[in-house]
């Protein structure tokens, strides 16, 4: 490859590192693919195909792409229980994905090797200080990077298979307030981190005007290490029961299984694309939430009972070219909530999700510019069986994607 060519990707790579420490409520991977509500796993247009369905980078032309973005995403929720309302209170978040892949023909045959970084799982959520649930919740931040280093082999002229590696790390923050009588609370502050790895693998079938498209990624056990803070300024005559100290927690991210199919125009290069997919998200594995006290204050263990369920999602999406360079996008998708009422909680207060998808793309053959917009809504949901905290709760986002990439 080319100086010039490692240097631009090498750019494109620390721009984005600047962005990788910000999370938020969704799991965006890709512009042009968020622009169709993310039914976008047949699409072989740039270098996310690393994350989407690495067995169709075999379909990206001969030679390196690289591909950065950035998405921000601003959302409001609220509880209300008894006539009282709370809202959160957090402002927009911000988070980068990057990706590059080379495609061409090694000892006969033609493979594809793929490395990105993305961020799957991420939430931002501010309470109020005062409100009702400030014992379970008034800031949570969540981090998850998934780091992928996949391959392709084309197996004919129709099947590809791809595989790979990710390494997830995952930066939990919680702050909430022990209640200790009506009058006193006790801020207590948890910060972990930890780190571990799963596989993927997919399989994609290309023909004339149908493409069909099978990717899976495994379900991760990341244990977290970190320290959990209490401020007693105001009650010294319990720091004793309350220090300081090491703590530990097992955090589970689910499976995730995707099917999809794309009806297109019957030409090497359509001028239109609309695509069927389903995703399985296996959240059973999220029972608990157990966090361990080094010090065994104020006690051994707590447990926080989830008992998450798996979860079914359909998106269809797809895209018209106006021009020959120029592309408008747009999707509609409808995803299952993992929580039963009993667990709900201000933590992930997350109904039902029906997104709204609109996009463009520009393709200047060796340039690619994307970007996309995505208004999320979270249909009312309801806990009368919550021993911690009932009420209804409410919330929308609105998101905001581009990106930019290119073809050597």
């Amino acid at each position: 490859m080319p100086k010039y060519q490692v240097y631009i990707l090498f750019i494109l790579m620390l721009t984005w590192s600047e962005l990788r420490s910000n999370g938020f409520l969704t799991d965006e991977t890709d512009t042009a693919f968020m622009g169709q509500a993310k039914a976008g796993i047949t699409l072989t247009e740039n270098a996310s195909t690393i994350i989407n369905m690495p067995a169709a980078l075999i379909r990206l032309p001969a030679g390196t792409h690289g591909l950065i973005g950035v998405t921000s995403y601003s959302s409001q929720f609220t509880h209300e229980d008894n006539d009282i309302i709370s809202n959160t209170t957090h402002k927009t978040e911000y988070a980068g994905h990057a990706y590059v892949s080379w495609n061409g023909t090694l000892w006969g045959k033609q493979l594809a090797l793929g490395l990105g970084q993305h961020f799957p799982f991420n939430a931002k959520l501010s309470w109020e200080n005062d409100w009702p649930g400030r014992h379970i919740i008034t800031d949570q931040t969540l981090h998850v990077g998934f780091t992928s280093l996949v391959s392709a082999l084309a197996v004919n002229d129709l099947l590809s298979v791809g595989a790979g590696v990710f390494w997830a790390e995952a930066i939990l923050h919680i702050d909430r307030n022990l209640i200790l009588n009506d009058s006193t609370d006790i801020p207590a502050k948890l910060g972990v981190i930890g780190q571990n790895r799963g596989f993927i693998v997919s399989a994609y079938i290309h023909q004339e005007q149908f493409s069909y498209g099978f990717n899976f990624k495994s379900k991760i056990k990341i244990p977290l290490q970190g320290t959990i803070q209490f401020d007693t300024q105001k009650t010294p005559s319990v720091t004793g029961k309350f220090p300081d100290g090491d703590v530990s927690i097992d955090f589970y991210l689910p499976s995730l299984m995707t099917f999809g199919f794309a009806y297109k125009e019957k030409k090497d290069n359509p001028n239109w694309l609309i695509e069927l997919s389903f995703i399985q998200a296996g959240w059973v594995t999220f029972s608990e939430l157990e966090i361990d006290f080094a010090s065994n204050k104020p006690s051994e263990t707590e447990i926080i009972k989830k008992d998450w369920r798996d979860t079914i999602g359909i998106k269809l999406g797809g895209y018209y070219k106006v021009l020959s360079y120029l592309k408008i996008r747009s999707g509609i998708a409808y995803d299952q909530t993992p929580i039963p009422e009993d667990t709900l909680d201000p933590s992930a207060p997350l109904g039902d999700k029906i997104t709204w998808a609109i996009g463009t793309g520009w393709d200047f053959n060796k340039i690619l510019i994307d970007l996309a917009y995505q208004f999320l809504y979270f249909q009312p949901i309801n806990t009368t069986t919550n021993p911690y905290l009932n009420g209804e709760y409410n919330g929308s986002a609105h998101i905001f994607s581009s990106s930019i990439g290119v073809n050597f």
